[in-house]
């Protein structure tokens, strides 16, 4: 269903959306992604947990990327990123299909990650474990209150499903244009 939706979506094109703003809307997520984001230093657990699993991945993404990232602790400050440190960022988005970068943007919006949604693309990543990063909080959560089946089951499913499809999708497309 989700293909199905990519692909009416990708054709429609129903925002009369270009490939430069969809590669836009992307860039600007960047500074909100999901892993340049820390609990404060007070829940040392998650703080570690966040540390080993997320951080070599923002080390992949800086170097594949040439680019350096900050990482927000305890705060809610976005920070910032200069356009010129996400230039090669740019320059692999704008490379890609237009009916590709749908399904980056499907992909990505479910696990609210540029880096993880870039990492599964260029294949660092794997769908599952880049799901499990972006939902490492709320796997930390549960296990530690308890799983709700019918709540947090369904949204790792539907994520699951989302980003395998949005990948996929993006595979199916990824013909560089000239």
């Amino acid at each position: 269903m989700h293909l199905t939706s990519l692909a009416n979506t990708a054709q429609d094109n129903p925002h009369n959306k270009t490939k430069f703003e969809l590669v836009n809307e992307l860039l600007s997520h960047v500074s909100e992604d999901t892993i340049l984001y820390r609990v404060p230093e007070s829940n040392n657990k998650l703080l570690e947990l966040q540390k080993e699993k997320w951080d070599p991945v923002i080390r992949w993404f800086e170097s594949e990327f040439k680019t350096s990232l900050p990482i927000a602790r305890g705060t809610i400050f976005v920070p910032d990123i200069p356009e010129s440190s996400l230039v090669h960022v740019r320059n692999y988005l704008s490379s890609q299909s237009f009916t590709g970068i749908h399904g980056l943007v499907f992909g990505i919006d479910a696990i609210r990650s540029v880096i993880l949604g870039l990492a599964v693309a260029k294949k660092y990543l794997g769908v599952r474990e880049a799901v499990d990063l972006g939902r490492l909080e709320t796997t930390f959560q549960t296990d530690h209150w308890g799983n709700v089946e019918w709540a947090h089951d369904l949204e790792l499913q539907e994520t699951l499903a989302r980003v395998s499809a949005g990948i996929l999708f993006f595979s199916l497309n990824s013909q560089p244009e000239s």
